[in-house]
């Protein structure tokens, strides 16, 4: 349960055992008194109105003892108990005493007497446990999740199967089993989720295991400790029966005190032996009674962990997931809104650097395309100019040629205006064989009457 410190206001958690009791706030170092619990009845009707008080916060009031340790008894009740029963075996030793299992309790020495004092303590313990173990046994016998409220758990039936765990009997509410379904339950009603409740379960389990495993730790103290006793008295017993020896052999005049002496070192390291022979033997009788009750409480947990796999996670109904889905997309959607609201300036700082960047580019390729249609004019306009020049020089060349021809052709007809009526003849002039001219072809001119 929840409460403010009266002192600096400070929020702070207790459980229904502290109720009543005075503690110190961690925040101010002040005496608080932690408030009384509400009574069940108050709570359940709360939560048939439709509050969720005491479902879905795992420290509030109306969880009442099903949040309380079921693992561990109460160290002072075992010490107790465990005083009582050391004074019944030392006595009962004391009256047999003269037999010999009687004086290894009674005539070696201190060491007995602690040894029984542990053995007896981790006894109580055990007698303890099993008494709670029985009880634990007896709620896996009841209906915790009765299907004539709904075979199907859904949210909507969960107030009923809540009120049908608070008319449980104390002594059934205290235990693995309903506290276990009443954690899955008020998970359930929470999340909505089967598959949530699963992993919490699964968590839920194991912290049940440890809290099984560290409940034996004083036990198993006690057996490291029980050997170590027992060598300290074999230590005791033969340094006190060598001391002895030494005096006496010091003292000694005649043979009879030295063989008294002997004797005397002799049964001192009986008794030094004796009480490491103690200690093993209740270090063997104490293990086996442990190991078979953490064995048992394991057991304990096995048939919870099916009972909740079969009868909880079975039928829980979290509408096909759907429950996940739109818890899911809710998140996504205040997670986007969130994200939006807390950065849409710096989206629109981003904005504008890109459209900045994107002028100072645009501009860049403007000019860029601006000197290259310069180059392309320049370029243009030297071949337009080279063109020109070579033009130019060809048609120079070409009426140089003109010009040429024109003056070969005048004088060709001055040629012809001289040979008159006279006939051109071409001839070839071959050589012969022998050295000797022939004439095949060639030019010459007749007159024209003798052709």
């Amino acid at each position: 349960m929840r409460f403010n410190c009266p002192n600096c206001s400070q929020q702070l958690i207790a459980t229904p055992e502290q109720a009543g009791m005075n503690v110190r706030c961690p925040a101010c170092s002040q005496s608080v008194t932690v408030p009384a619990a509400a009574p069940m009845a108050e709570l359940s009707g709360q939560s048939a109105q439709g509050g969720n008080a005491g479902y879905g916060d795992p420290y509030s009031t109306a969880a009442g003892p099903q949040w309380s340790d079921q693992a561990n008894v109460p160290v002072l009740l075992s010490g107790a108990i465990g005083l009582g029963i050391s004074a019944f075996i030392l006595g009962m030793m004391g009256l047999l005493k003269g037999n010999y299992i009687a004086d290894l309790f009674v005539a070696r020495g201190w060491v007995p007497y602690v040894l029984t004092l542990f053995l007896g303590w981790s006894v109580g313990i055990l007698i303890l446990k099993a008494m709670r173990l029985s009880k634990q046994k007896k709620a896996l016998m009841i209906d915790v999740l009765p299907t004539s409220i709904s075979h199907d758990i859904k949210r909507d039936h969960l107030a009923g199967f809540l009120q049908h765990l608070d008319s449980l009997p104390e002594q059934l509410r205290d235990s693995f089993m309903v506290s276990r379904v009443r954690r899955g339950l008020a998970h359930f009603r929470a999340r909505g989720s089967t598959p949530e409740v699963a992993n919490m379960m699964s968590s839920q389990s194991d912290i049940d295991y440890a809290g099984i495993v560290g409940s034996y730790t004083l036990i198993k103290a006690f057996l490291w400790a029980i050997p170590l006793l027992g060598f300290i008295g074999t230590v005791i017993g033969i340094s006190s029966a060598i001391g002895g020896f030494a005096a006496t052999t010091d003292s000694a005049a005649d043979m009879d005190a030295l063989k008294t002496a002997i004797n005397g070192v002799t049964g001192g390291l009986g008794v030094a032996f004796d009480t490491t022979l103690l200690a093993l033997v209740l270090s063997i009788v104490l293990y086996f009674p442990m190991a078979s009750m953490q064995k048992a409480e394991e057991e304990l947990l096995t048939k919870i962990d099916e009972y909740c796999n079969e009868h909880l996670l079975g039928r829980l109904n979290d509408a096909g997931g759907l429950a996940d889905v739109a818890g899911n997309t809710r998140s996504i959607a205040e997670a986007l809104g969130t994200a939006v609201g807390s950065t849409q300036e710096e989206i629109l700082q981003e904005f504008r650097r890109v459209q900045d960047n994107m002028a100072i580019a645009q501009q860049q390729q403007i000019e860029l395309f601006e000197k290259t249609v310069e180059n392309i004019d320049g370029l243009l306009d030297k071949t337009h100019s080279d063109a020109v020049k070579s033009m130019q020089q060809s048609a120079d060349a070409a009426q140089h040629q003109f010009v040429r021809m024109e003056r070969t052709l005048t004088a060709l007809n001055s040629v012809l205006a001289d040979l008159g009526g006279k006939k051109l003849v071409v001839q070839q002039v071959k050589r012969g064989l022998f050295g000797g001219k022939k004439h095949v072809g060639g030019v010459a001119t007749e007159p024209e009457g003798d052709s």
